[in-house]
């Protein structure tokens, strides 16, 4: 019999501590399963004498990036998986069996075999923040939040915070590609009834016979390829922007020039800001230092030029200054909310006012939108409406004219 130290999570999160005696760890993990516990340490006594004089783990490896085994889980199923697993914990479940149970509802089967994984190293007595990140299924964020419940013994509160994190994403999300749908459906449709109008106008000009011979323009409405051009010239312009938004550099280039804009700008800024703040709120109510809690910020970012931002303001707060003071000096937060999280800097109360401040701009990115979709309706539809004029003056003026003369 070999007796191991353990630490594990109770009831609530309660912290909880001892030792006990088993022939293999495996039965020593099995036997804190069994008791309700989950582990987040179990060590023996021997392996753990040796340890204590290993050189710490530096801080950045808290945020690694992960051997991928299965794909990383999208908005939606993040909301979902974190909150089934929430519920589950909070029940009293214990993490192994909530974890085994997620596993069998997964319909895509390499998260599925990610989970299984998962389950298979809390069983070996894992905690769960590096079975999470031995998986490769998890982000950096995900597991850094659950490193530090773990620690603090508040992983009950700190699943519920990160289940809430990803249901807010979601819902910033579905919201902003809701208020976007009509624009880009008008839109759309309009290339699409240009690209009909011109073939019906060029068959109706193909039987005028010699009259279209008396305008070039009239004669271009017969040529073949141009509704196929009309077409596929918005279609690869499209995709351009959306190639170059998914690249790096290129996405780099395009933020600078959008910035400067005076009405996409500020946009951008506030809607990277909500995101950025919902994040820094669940790591700064986590107890994880604030320079530690804007790498991991900085790795869920898609922006380049945010993350650039976090790493100026990571090396303001080494240099001394506070979150307010750093997040200023990197030029790019709206003023709003390097004024709230001064304002909640100095009152003690950072957490609550990061999650302020991400409601705050996350109201007027939805308000900027709803104005901004409610104007596009009448102009979309004005061009429309230009545009089948104009095919029309230009078809048919010629043809007046060259009637005219007859």
């Amino acid at each position: 019999m070999a007796t191991f130290r353990y630490r594990a999570s109770g009831a609530g999160g309660a912290l909880k501590e001892g030792v006990l005696e088993a022939t293999s760890k495996q039965d020593a993990s099995r036997s804190l399963l069994q008791r309700g516990l989950m582990v987040l340490e179990l060590k023996e006594e021997r392996a753990a004498t040796r340890q204590a004089v290993a050189p710490p783990v530096p801080p950045r490896a808290l945020v690694a990036p992960p051997p991928r085994l299965a794909p990383r889980l999208s908005a939606m199923e993040a909301a979902v998986l974190f909150r089934q697993l929430t519920v589950m914990f909070q029940a009293g479940l214990p993490l192994f069996r909530a974890v085994t149970c997620l596993a069998q509802q997964s319909e895509r089967p390499r998260q599925r075999q990610a989970l299984d994984l998962v389950a298979a190293r809390l069983a070996e007595g894992s905690s769960l923040s590096q079975a999470m990140a031995r998986s490769g299924l998890f982000s950096p964020l995900e597991v850094g939040v659950m490193k530090a419940g773990e620690e603090s013994g508040m992983l009950s509160v700190l699943l519920e915070r990160l289940a809430r994190l990803q249901e807010l994403e979601l819902a910033f999300q579905q919201q902003v590609k809701a208020r976007l749908s009509y624009p880009v459906g008008v839109a759309a449709a309009m290339v699409v009834a240009a690209s009909l109008l011109t073939i019906l106008m060029g068959r109706v000009v193909a039987s005028m016979g010699s009259l279209a011979e008396a305008s070039p323009f009239l004669k271009m409405l017969q040529q073949p390829w141009l509704p196929a051009i009309m077409l596929l010239v918005p279609l690869a312009l499209a995709w351009l922007a959306w190639w170059g938004w998914s690249g790096s550099s290129t996405r780099a280039s395009m933020e600078r020039v959008l910035l400067r804009t005076a009405v996409v700008g500020p946009l951008l800024r506030r809607a990277e800001s909500a995101r950025i703040c919902r994040v820094l709120a669940v790591l700064a109510s986590s107890g994880l230092r604030v320079d530690l809690s804007l790498s991991l910020t900085a790795g869920t970012t898609g922006s380049p030029l945010a993350r650039g931002a976090l790493e100026v303001a990571r090396r303001q707060l080494a240099a001394g200054e506070g979150l307010a003071a750093a997040l200023a000096a990197s030029g790019y937060f709206p003023r709003e909310v390097i004024q709230m999280t001064a304002a909640g800097e100095s009152a003690g109360r950072l957490g609550p006012m990061l999650s302020k401040v991400a409601e705050y701009a996350d109201q007027q990115v939805t308000h900027f939108l709803e104005a901004a979709v409610t104007a596009l309706e009448p102009l979309l539809l004005s061009v429309l409406g230009f545009l089948v004029g104009l095919t029309m003056l230009a078809i048919f003026g010629p043809l007046y004219g060259a009637l005219g003369r007859l």
